[in-house]
């Protein structure tokens, strides 16, 4: 997070810890619900901060950000390689 703040990409610093960008997607209800189970999740875990966006732009926004990690990262770390990937979460229901 200190690379993506002080590269000059983002509007606004970000706290130099370690953090986890979401993208939750789905139909108002499942939003809502994720929202409350992931809020409950962190505050368990002792997150510090959790940051949901409430308007389309906040969202592409924090995305935005998150998509910056790697060019940043790999500009304050010459020479270092970086591998990454998504996780995908598919809704099921067990009955």
């Amino acid at each position: 997070m200190s690379a993506i703040s002080s590269s000059g990409m983002v509007d606004r610093p970000y706290p130099a810890k370690d953090t986890l960008f979401l993208k939750i997607q789905g139909d108002t209800d499942c939003i809502k619900r994720t929202y409350r189970a992931v809020g409950s999740i962190v505050k368990k875990h002792g997150s510090s901060q959790f940051v949901f966006a409430t308007t389309d732009r906040e969202a592409e926004d924090l995305w935005q950000s998150r998509k910056y990690a790697l060019s940043a990262t790999l500009s304050a770390y010459p020479g270092y390689r970086c591998w990454t990937t998504d996780v995908w979460c598919v809704p099921f229901m067990i009955l």
